[in-house]
């Protein structure tokens, strides 16, 4: 992975286990069918659904588990039209931006299958506790009862608990609907315009969760930050949630806590205190000031370096990302850097004086002093399945070798002795000079 986005990974991986999530899983279940076409107050009912789902999962927090079932969204008369948009055990990261992509394009058009989806939502949670939304237009016209399914999930050994929003739903079809509620000990809420469907959905969604929210934005030099740095919540220097979103949404047992937001080993935005209070969202601002350098990497005379060297980014003694690509990119913390370049034959490089401005995207070429050496090793030994073993010194010391013929190495500019060794001693050997730049062959025969 470039950058130092690897580095943050490793370096939050080493953290204490965060604290478990502050509510159940949620599964929102949503009727697509025909009847969501339906006109409630002037509007399509479905147009306050998915403005209110929208909302859901722009504001859901994070560190809490959010599923996503659809019914009737894909196929005119299909009951078995089903589909999970979002399972609660799902990434957190880019939630938002998955459902509302999903959400932004879902349409009404099939039958009513509530009775196969309430089951399926069973199926989600896995053997834990959790809550249920169900959101309906209209009676079960797949010949399934909602009544019967309550009651059924109402015995399960899983303790689940389950609220109704009924948009636009005839009064003579509101108790196929109420019944899920009454069974799993949760709400029902009948709305006739598509304003009150919003309101009861969200409502219904985020209004029962425990204590209180905690939005974080985290911005660059005055702008968002265009990725998602790392944003932990603690509480007494313990880690209690973390997520890498932007914002990213908490939602948090009452109380006083210290956040932050790191993009890398050093790029961390000062330490806040915050205080959460039941019922209440906390907006919090954070800025790191971090930037983008891109480096490309060539040889003395603009000639590539291959094969592809590791290149490190350094900041005095410390180690900050590594890659094995070019143009490498950087992300880190703003500062003085160097680039520390490692060859094939572990030889390495350093360029300093590399600069991170914030907010900003620098680009940089490193020019290598190295040339690009060929090796080659002929003699009747050789012939068969013999390979030589090639190695490269360099003053005496040791640099590299390689079995075979020809072999390659990029070495800085020098001057080196190459020696192909058998049985613990060298039986031919060959001294060169190695200019910046340059492509040379080097043959060696041995007796």
């Amino acid at each position: 992975m470039p950058g130092s986005r690897a580095i943050a990974i490793a370096i939050f991986c080493a953290l204490p286990a965060i604290a478990q999530p502050i509510a159940e899983p949620l599964v929102v279940i949503v009727d697509a069918s025909l009847a969501m076409n339906q006109s409630v107050g002037g509007a399509p009912r479905m147009d306050g659904v998915r403005k209110a789902l929208l909302e859901v999962a722009n504001e859901f927090p994070g560190n809490v588990s959010l599923g996503l079932i659809v019914f009737g969204h894909r196929a005119s008369n299909d009951c078995g039209d089903i589909e999970v948009l979002e399972h609660i055990q799902s990434a957190v990261k880019d939630r938002r931006e998955r459902l509302t992509k999903r959400l932004t394009t879902l349409s009404a058009q099939g039958r009513c299958s509530a009775s196969r989806a309430l089951l399926e939502s069973l199926r989600l949670f896995q053997g834990r506790a959790g809550r249920i939304l169900l959101i309906a237009g209209g009676a079960d016209n797949c010949g399934g009862s909602p009544c019967v399914v309550a009651e059924t999930l109402r015995q399960s050994p899983v303790p689940l608990r389950a609220d109704v929003v009924a948009v636009g739903v005839a009064a003579n079809q509101a108790a196929s609907l109420s019944c899920v509620s009454g069974s799993l000990s949760g709400q029902f809420v009948a709305v006739s315009d598509a304003e009150s469907a919003r309101k009861a959905i969200v409502s219904a969604a985020l209004g029962q969760l425990p204590g209180g929210r905690l939005r974080v934005r985290v911005s660059e030099a005055g702008r968002p930050h265009p990725g998602a740095p790392y944003v932990t919540v603690r509480q007494l220097g313990r880690p209690m949630a973390q997520l890498s979103d932007n914002p990213s949404v908490f939602q948090l047992p009452a109380g006083d806590y210290e956040v932050s937001a790191r993009l890398g080993p050093h790029s961390e935005s000062p330490l806040a205190r915050v205080r959460i209070r039941p019922g209440q969202t906390v907006d919090q601002a954070l800025s790191i000031a971090s930037g983008v350098l891109i480096v490309s990497l060539t040889r003395t005379q603009g000639k590539p370096i291959t094969p592809m060297p590791t290149v490190e980014l350094i900041q005095g003694e410390d180690f900050v990302a590594s890659a094995r690509s070019l143009p490498t990119r950087f992300e880190t913390g703003a500062g003085s850097y160097a680039l520390r370049v490692t060859l094939n034959s572990r030889q390495q490089y350093v360029a300093q004086g590399l600069v991170i401005e914030p907010a900003r995207t620098m680009q940089k070429t490193v020019e290598v002093p190295a040339g690009q050496v060929q090796i080659l090793v002929g003699g009747r030994r050789y012939q068969g399945a013999l390979r030589p073993f090639v190695e490269v010194h360099q003053e005496g010391r040791f640099i590299c070798s390689y079995s075979g013929s020809p072999v390659f190495f990029n070495l800085l500019a020098g001057a080196y002795t190459a020696r192909v060794r058998e049985a613990g001693r060298a039986i031919v050997s060959k001294d060169f000079q190695v200019k910046a730049g340059q492509d040379l062959t080097i043959e060696l025969m041995a007796p």
